[in-house]
């Protein structure tokens, strides 16, 4: 049996049970105005939709996945210089070096006119690229592997393989690495360096790494740091389409035990596939992985020390399976989806010391797509463990939540005409506020969650919730019990 199809056999199970197995009360919230309604209806028919489309979405990601890598062309590339030239037509793909000012960096270490180095045609390693290009103003053994000094640009069709060594890219001299073709790292270290007799004209520049459509960037057992600075496309390792490229076309991203450190963002990738395993991200200025518009299956990683922003932000229209990961010490919320619509399942990650909520969920007013949050831990957030501000239909169940300083789930669903949430098998400690609080609730599923609160702390719910504490708890005692509580436009 397939991950898949036992996916979906354990949800039918589980609507089964519940439609079976458990006594329902159904409280229908009018503000001001209570009423307490009994029923034998199943509180969780209209939640099918939801897990289908949660299943949907793992099959998607799945399907999805970049290619492993092989190297199916024993042609050597084709090396040659690139004049670079900011207004000719043919070069969108430059838009990093022309809409940066990097020009002038480069001018400062080239003789002439700036060129770029190019592949073309074929695969080549750093060794064999070294006595290709005979220049050690271009590209020259150093410490434990080569240094880069001109910019370098994988055409389609081409491989570069950096295998057991090291590629530093000059500082000085404006390097930077235009991918449109294969890009491999295996068991090496990509990072900046800078000789400092020179003088930058652009001050905060580090390389950078830039992934267009049709490319494939694939990192295996290697490390990239100290790389990237706030400015278009230049945060770290990009992937990207460019508007003159086909629509549907994307770049891929497969990465696996790896480290990406003393960035500006690890990763920053739109209309983008990625698969990303037992991988690290830490020590990043802005973000650790800043996505819009992705496929994206992140299992089994580590990021942490994020100073600014949020260990991972998703937009737009994207499918996302984070599972088995540790998100901690970062600069806003651990993970955040923002004005992302789609299919996420958020499924046993720990969530730990977020400077503003575990998970925030906000801004989205669309009501296409599903959220599943399974068997995380939320601790020790500035703000709330969950934050859905949200349209999206929300399944939140077997998770447990401690430490919070405000609620351990914070819930807007906008409006009264849409968006489901469930909340089933969690479990509570301590929050410095109430446990749940929420308001236009359209629809809310709650049962078989667990109460482990401190003494003298009984503020399990809040919001549009509080009117109905005690009606909900004397309910909610018994663990059997599924209620519906629900609010009409």
């Amino acid at each position: 049996m397939t991950a898949n199809t036992l996916f979906k056999s354990l949800c039918w199970f589980a609507l089964s049970l519940v439609s079976v197995a458990h006594p329902v009360q159904a409280l229908s919230l009018q503000v001001p105005q209570v009423t307490v309604l009994s029923g034998q209806e199943d509180p969780l028919a209209g939640q099918a939709p939801l897990l289908s489309a949660l299943a949907k979405c793992c099959t998607e990601a799945r399907l999805k996945q970049p290619l492993s890598h092989t190297l199916t062309s024993k042609k050597v590339a084709q090396v040659g210089l690139m004049s670079l030239f900011s207004g000719q037509s043919d070069g969108w793909y430059f838009e990093p070096i022309t809409n940066n000012g990097l020009f002038r960096l480069m001018a400062d270490y080239q003789p002439s006119h700036p060129k770029a180095i190019t592949l073309d045609a074929g695969v080549t390693e750093l060794g064999a690229l070294t006595k290709q290009l005979n220049d050690d103003n271009l590209l020259r053994p150093f410490k434990d592997g080569y240094l880069l000094s001109y910019p370098l640009v994988i055409q389609p069709g081409a491989t570069l393989l950096i295998d057991h060594t090291t590629l530093y890219l000059a500082t000085h001299a404006g390097t930077v690495i235009i991918n449109r073709g294969e890009l491999s790292l295996l068991h090496s270290q990509l990072s900046s360096w800078r000789d400092k007799s020179f003088s930058l004209s652009l001050p905060h520049f580090k390389p950078f790494i830039v992934s267009w459509s049709d490319s494939q960037t694939r990192i295996d057992h290697s490390r990239l740091m100290n790389l990237g600075y706030e400015g278009h496309l230049t945060h770290g390792l990009t992937l990207l389409r460019h508007p003159t490229q086909p629509e549907g076309s994307t770049a891929y991203l497969e990465s696996s035990h790896s480290e990406f450190s003393q960035m500006d963002t690890a990763i920053t990738a739109q209309n983008a596939i990625l698969t990303i395993s037992e991988s690290t991200f830490h020590d990043l200025h802005r973000y650790g992985l800043d996505l819009q518009q992705v496929t994206l299956l992140f299992q089994q990683n580590h990021v942490e020390n994020i100073k600014l922003q949020s260990g991972m932000r998703i937009q737009g229209h994207s499918a996302a399976i984070l599972r088995d990961n540790l998100f901690d010490r970062t600069g806003k919320a651990g993970i955040e989806l923002h004005q992302a619509d789609g299919y996420f399942d958020i499924d046993h990650n720990l969530v730990g010391h977020a400077q503003s909520d575990g998970l925030s969920v906000r801004d989205n007013e669309k009501p296409t797509g599903a959220l599943r949050i399974r068997g995380n831990l939320f601790a020790n957030s500035a703000r709330s463990g969950v934050v859905m501000d949200s349209a999206l239909n929300a399944f939140i169940t077997g998770n447990r939540f401690t430490g919070n300083a405000a609620y351990a789930i914070q819930l807007d669903q906008h409006s009264l005409t849409q968006g489901h949430s469930v909340i089933l098998n969690n479990t509570f400690f301590d929050s410095g506020e109430a446990a749940i609080t929420a308001k236009n609730i359209r629809s809310l599923l709650l049962g078989n969650n667990q109460w482990n609160l401190p003494p003298g702390n009984h503020a399990v719910f809040s919001g549009d919730l509080q009117a109905l504490q005690g009606t909900l708890m004397k309910a909610l005692m018994d663990e059997n019990t599924l209620l519906k509580v629900s609010q009409s436009p």
